[in-house]
């Protein structure tokens, strides 16, 4: 199908007309990383706020506006509480630190495996529709690759096209040097510390779950790290961990 033209943008969104058979339907395509989905943006918070409160804000949002004055703002990611954290790891207490990722960090969320000659467009819905990350296997069901929504980083109107291309083309030809082969990949025997620490050093986002014939069981996101961080603050300080 070929995209024929831009009948008008709105907001955030394209509305184009493209070829199907013998007639012509409209279609609504996202331009942003979200692909049309809108992303809440949290309230701001003062700069003298507590960490549990930092903690709690940036476990739900992947970034968050800090006040420093009136006039003065500034942005604090959930990637800088992952390297503030694990510049304090020693600050932890060992039933912390050493906790694995099957009894203390794991989430219980499915995830999307695809091949590599399934269709990117397929599997980026796959990601959309499950919230979490694509893992790419070969064909003993090894983890082999992984594709996220940043993937889309680059990605113009002009070249929707490569959208039907395979997942395998799709990551060597658009996502190119960005690509990490094979993904960053722990166990269920690994402890906080590692993964942040890991987290921390290649600069991912996700760090795979994989069983000891590396296929891929679960995944860790950044908010999983901030919430286990989060839980044992709230239990130092005696308060109730939020749900």
């Amino acid at each position: 199908e070929e995209i024929r033209e831009i009948i008008g943008k709105k907001g955030n969104v394209w509305n184009i007309k493209r070829n199907e058979g013998e007639g012509k339907r409209s279609l609504t395509i996202g331009t942003g990383l979200e692909m049309g989905t809108s992303t809440p943006i949290p309230p701001p918070i003062h700069f003298q706020a507590s960490l549990p409160t930092l903690l709690s804000r940036l476990a739900s949002y992947p970034h968050c506006v800090v006040n420093i004055s009136a006039n003065q703002s500034t942005i604090t990611s959930q990637s800088d509480v992952i390297k503030f954290l694990a510049s304090n790891i020693t600050s932890y207490t060992p039933q912390v630190r050493y906790g694995t990722v099957s009894s203390d960090i794991a989430s219980n969320r499915s995830i999307a495996i695809v091949n590599p000659d399934t269709p990117v467009i397929q599997a980026f819905y796959r990601i959309l529709k499950q919230g979490t990350p694509c893992a790419v296997v070969d064909k003993n069901g090894r983890l082999a690759a992984n594709l996220s929504l940043s993937d889309l980083k680059g990605l113009k109107l002009q070249n929707f096209s490569v959208l039907m291309n395979s997942v395998s083309d799709y990551i060597l030809g658009t996502v190119g040097a960005r690509a990490k082969f094979p993904p960053v990949s722990v166990r269920s025997d690994t402890t906080f510390e590692q993964c942040l620490l890991l987290m921390t050093a290649t600069r991912v986002h996700h760090l795979w779950v994989v069983d000891y014939d590396d296929r891929p069981l679960s995944v860790l996101t950044t908010n999983d790290i901030i919430w286990a961080a989060g839980r044992s603050v709230w239990s130092f300080l005696g308060g109730n961990v939020p749900s």
